[in-house]
């Protein structure tokens, strides 16, 4: 659970700082997001078009499932290892007491 979480908000944070990017900082790729034209008359509604589509359902949306998936499996297999590790090291520790 808690890999899980951490990649999803991994890649939530990843697209809203892309969002950043796009008003504030200034990409030179959408210059019609630049917060320097917000006086267009289509600036709101191209950022409204880009941040649904292109961020939300595209970008969160779709990577959410792989990351569901992906931190379930990685926190899955490391807390596997990690209990036959400690059950290993547990019976060495017994074995090598008897001698």
């Amino acid at each position: 659970m808690a890999s899980s979480s951490t990649w999803l908000v991994s890649i939530i944070f990843y697209y809203f700082y892309n969002a950043i990017q796009l008003g504030i900082i200034g990409r030179s790729t959408r210059p019609e997001l630049h917060i320097s034209n917000h006086k267009d008359p289509f600036f709101w509604g191209n950022w409204k078009n880009v941040f649904w589509e292109d961020i939300v359902i595209k970008g969160i949306v779709e990577w959410s499932v792989v990351a569901v998936a992906g931190g379930f499996i990685v926190g899955f297999s490391v807390g596997f290892i990690y209990l036959r590790l400690e059950k290993l090291i547990k019976l060495r520790r017994t074995t090598n007491e008897d001698f």
